[in-house]
């Protein structure tokens, strides 16, 4: 992806409304868990509005990056829904096939090389994600919906290492949108949630 200054700025800028998206989406889903484990929650601080953010934010980044955004967007969905397996959400199905019907969504709606690489960098957020929460417990204790419920399912060394074995493989198909990417997400956590993140909650 070979951009001007003024591209890059967009990029970014996309990237990190996309992150603000995801953050808001999760947290409006985990405001209960994070008030119990005291855990600063974006989406309860916010209030009712919470989603319209969310929803606005995810618009602005899809005028931005019209194909990134929205595509990791969705991978953040998949990674998030297939943890929940056989549990049922609100569209009453399980989580499993809601995570298949969004990777689907992703492959068919943007091209294979952008779908794959948002799958391959929101998988190691994830990862990174829940070794710095210690690995959550399933389904749902604190990992997020979007961020995720397979935590539980592994042991905590396992985290470290896929989030490295997915990162490098998203680094070498988009080197510069990855590193913006990550620039990006590690603003957002320490914006929204500070050095204190993920100890209440071990």
């Amino acid at each position: 992806m070979s951009l001007g200054w003024g591209g890059w700025l967009a990029a970014v800028a996309g990237l990190v409304l996309t992150g603000l998206a995801v953050r808001l989406v999760d947290d409006a889903l985990d405001q209960e868990e994070d008030a119990a484990a005291q855990v600063p929650n974006l989406a309860a601080a916010l209030g009712p509005g919470s989603l319209a953010y969310a929803g606005a934010s995810l618009a602005l980044a899809a005028l931005l990056l019209p194909q990134h955004g929205p595509a990791l967007f969705l991978a953040a969905y998949a990674w998030g829904m297939a943890g929940a397996l056989t549990e049922r959400l609100p569209s009453r199905l399980p989580g499993w096939l809601e995570s298949i019907g969004a990777v689907a969504l992703l492959l068919l709606l943007v091209p294979g090389g952008v779908g794959l690489w948002a799958l391959l960098l929101m998988g190691a957020f994830q990862a990174a994600d829940w070794a710095v929460d210690g690995a959550p417990g399933p389904v749902r204790s604190g990992g997020g919906r979007l961020a995720g419920g397979l935590a539980g399912r592994l042991g905590a060394r396992v985290w470290p290492a896929l989030a490295l074995g997915l990162g490098l493989p998203a680094l070498s198909l988009a080197p510069g949108l990855t590193v913006a990417a990550v620039g990006a997400g590690a603003f957002l956590e320490l914006a929204v949630k500070g050095r204190g993140r993920g100890r209440a909650r071990g």
